[in-house]
């Protein structure tokens, strides 16, 4: 028995995928675009969701 994959899901943890690269490897360290890094202890960055979110798509 065959199960068919969905197709969007596969795209939308390929676009996850590529977020946690883009934020763990941004080129330089010294110049880094602001929503790209972790808030320091209070608040939330779109870097902040991209894991959790991966997690909840697998």
């Amino acid at each position: 028995m065959k199960k068919e994959r969905i197709v969007s899901v596969d795209i939308l943890r390929g676009i996850t995928i590529v977020a946690m690269i883009l934020v763990n490897t941004p080129g330089t360290w010294s110049n880094i675009y602001a929503p790209l890094l972790h808030a320091e202890w209070h608040g939330l960055t779109p870097t902040d969701l991209i894991f959790p979110f991966f997690l909840f798509i697998v």
